[in-house]
């Protein structure tokens, strides 16, 4: 329902047109940036430590 959510607002509030796919992929390339940049201190760790 998230990623739904999240097309819907991505087009209704910016004009972008993108499927589940290409947001899941733009997120995972951000996880994994993030995960690359920051280690002890990312996004990843964090989630994947609760």
């Amino acid at each position: 329902m998230g990623l739904e959510r999240a097309r819907l607002k991505l087009r209704a509030e910016h004009g972008i047109a993108a499927d589940r796919g290409k947001i899941v992929r733009a997120a995972l390339a951000y996880v994994l940036e993030d995960f690359d940049a920051r280690a002890d201190d990312s996004i990843l760790l964090r989630r994947l430590s609760d």
